[in-house]
């Protein structure tokens, strides 16, 4: 189960990381300045309380599963975006990145556990 929090730990920062950088995109921030950025301070919002709920033992995972399921495709997306960046960047499509594709089989399973009902 810690294992399990670790993981989700992890997806959801760097989903927050994402919106972070979205709000700080300037050409995003073209279409809809003051729109844009309370749609994305409130999701920030959202992913700091799934972040405290993942974060305390005590409690249930997160009571927000559309945002975790939303968070992990990011996040599996991102890990085999980055895979295929540094492939083309060295010129090799031999690489192995093992702590990489057990990153993404271990987030896939746990997209498998925790987004069944979301059809994510």
């Amino acid at each position: 189960m810690a294992e399990r929090r670790e993981l989700l730990n992890r997806v959801l920062q760097h989903y927050k990381k994402r919106i972070i950088s979205i709000k700080e995109d300037s050409d995003i921030i073209l279409y809809g300045d003051d729109i844009l950025n309370l749609d994305l301070v409130r999701i920030a919002s959202e992913v700091d309380q799934s972040l405290a709920q993942i974060n305390n033992p005590k409690i249930g995972l997160t009571d927000n599963i559309r945002l975790l399921c939303s968070a992990i495709d990011c996040y599996i997306n991102d890990l085999e975006s980055v895979k295929k960046r540094i492939k083309t960047e060295l010129g090799s499509t031999e690489l192995k990145f093992d702590n990489i594709d057990q990153e993404i089989i271990d987030t896939q399973k746990s997209k498998e556990e925790n987004c069944k009902s979301n059809n994510s």
